[in-house]
């Protein structure tokens, strides 16, 4: 666990131009959010809002999940390991309901991210279409629908990808819409490319306009990572600070909570950024804060119905634990509660049917790892370990071995 301290220079912090560009370029596009019905369902969902969000007057057609998944299986391409391969994406929104005559959906892969994004920001740009694409190394798919660049993304220019926007399915029914920094969607969804050998091995893909485009993408990376983290109570400052300044709640309509009186927030979560399962428990990597926020109508059906002590959240925010840079604001289609530590390590317990004054050297961290139970960093899950072994429990107190975790299946 990084060790935490005292962050006294806030307001030096943000004066070090941390704020938003003197000149931007924008796009955000309107359409449905559905969360995926089951959870390989990725694929389905993602189809079902680009079908039923064309922009007006060109009609959108709304289609069950299972109707578009039966569709999506006849155009996959049979090559193993795929729910929702990037063929079967294709063939369905062109069988389904094709955009309007002389447009068309194109399959692109590349080996390189910058050449891929630029079209993706360019045919928004265009046709005002929402794009799919596979996050996750190949596991997951999301609908970009939004952007934030210096300039205007034209033939022949290099952009820089300031931000980004995206309906994400998941949770299971549930989905999230989610706004990131571009250089926490290259560190994250876009981290790896596709990791299932055949066709599209080591590839970056989406289903987008096919005709060959010049230009490229800029991305200004920056460490994310670091060996202090602030403190808590800094990070809330600095989400209340970044919801004011970045005029978050006009981002999206599901953001507009963030700014009402009646909007309580929650304790912050500190998360370890893992990704994948390839990183060392000992490795330097990315943490950040999750700051959750609770609506007037998320605890409703809640137990606790306390105005001063919240359960479910439907907004968070994202800040970096090390040193409060914005990172992310998400908003979910059902509110969720988060897990404390002290409750993983009791459902661990339960799990491994021990006394809990019997586990020894427990240790319970919050941590973001891609995996069957969470694909969003906003959702993590709860690492265990204690008596030699190591469980994963996720936000609804579910637990699970490690071989349990681990994907199976891409395009899900």
């Amino acid at each position: 666990m990084v060790k935490r301290f005292l962050f006294v220079i806030f307001i030096v912090f943000l004066s070090m131009g941390l704020t938003s560009p003197a000149f931007t370029y924008e796009v955000n596009l309107t359409i449905p959010q559905y969360g995926q019905e089951l959870s390989y369902w990725s694929g389905p969902a993602c189809a079902q809002m680009i079908l039923n969000g064309y922009p007006d007057p060109y009609p959108s057609i709304y289609y069950t999940q299972s109707e578009i998944w039966t569709c999506i299986q006849s155009h996959n391409s049979g090559e193993p390991g795929w729910a929702t391969d990037p063929e079967g994406m294709q063939g369905a929104l062109i069988e389904l309901n094709p955009p309007p005559p002389g447009t068309t959906w194109g399959l692109n892969s590349f080996d390189i991210r910058e050449d891929l994004m630029f079209r993706i920001l360019y045919w928004m740009n265009q046709n005002a279409f929402a794009v799919t694409t596979l996050v996750n190394s190949g596991y997951h798919w999301v609908d970009v629908v939004g952007y934030v660049t210096d300039i205007e993304p034209l033939w022949g220019t290099d952009p820089e990808l300031q931000e980004i926007t995206i309906h994400d399915p998941w949770p299971v029914g549930s989905g999230e819409i989610s706004t990131m920094t571009g250089t926490v969607w290259y560190d994250t969804m876009w981290e790896h490319p596709v990791e299932n050998p055949g066709t599209w091995y080591n590839k970056y893909v989406a289903v987008i306009e096919p005709p060959e485009i010049e230009g490229g993408v800029i991305i200004r990376r920056v460490d994310r990572r670091g060996t202090t983290a602030i403190l808590a109570a800094d990070a809330l400052q600095f989400s209340q600070t970044w919801i004011e300044q970045l005029n978050l709640d006009l981002k999206d309509p599901s953001y507009a909570a963030l700014t009402d009186e009646d909007t309580q927030y929650l304790e912050p979560i500190l998360v370890r950024e893992e990704i994948d399962f390839y990183i060392r428990e000992d490795e330097r990597v990315p943490y950040y804060y999750i700051i959750p926020y609770a609506a007037k109508n998320d605890n409703v059906l809640s137990a606790n119905k306390s105005e001063s002590k919240p359960e479910y959240s439907s907004i968070s925010m994202i800040v970096n634990a090390f040193t409060g840079d914005f990172e992310q604001v998400s908003s979910f289609g059902t509110p969720i509660k988060y897990l404390t530590e002290e409750e993983a390590i009791k459902a661990a317990a339960e799990f491994l049917k021990l006394e809990e004054s019997a586990m020894k050297g427990v240790e319970a961290e919050m941590v973001y790892l891609v995996s069957t139970i969470t694909q969003s960093r906003a959702v993590p899950i709860c690492r265990v370990e204690t008596n030699g072994k190591i469980v994963y429990v996720d936000q609804s107190g579910k637990v699970y071995t490690k071989s349990a975790i681990i994907p199976q299946l891409y395009g899900r």
